[in-house]
């Protein structure tokens, strides 16, 4: 019986595997494509969140040991994240 279910679901995934198959040779190509670039955007704009909260909240004398003046880290802190 546990042969059954594998062969059955094997041939289930053979058959998705080709219909994603020929998407890909067609439009999924750039969906995919489209896709990762705004994914690859999208984990930008968290680690700069991350970074500049981080800053935000740093004490001085660590800013002063990377060389950071207070006014700077300041300026960097209040920018949105989608901004360079």
């Amino acid at each position: 019986m546990y042969g059954y279910y594998t062969h059955t679901i094997n041939r289930h995934r053979r058959e998705i595997e080709q219909a994603i198959a020929e998407i890909g040779a067609g439009m999924g190509r750039r969906f995919t494509s489209d896709a990762l670039q705004i994914w690859a955007l999208l984990c930008l704009w968290q680690r700069r969140d991350v970074a500049r909260r981080q800053l935000a909240t740093m004490p001085a004398h660590n800013l002063a040991d990377m060389g950071i003046l207070q006014a700077d880290a300041n300026a960097e802190a209040a920018k949105g994240f989608w901004r360079a």
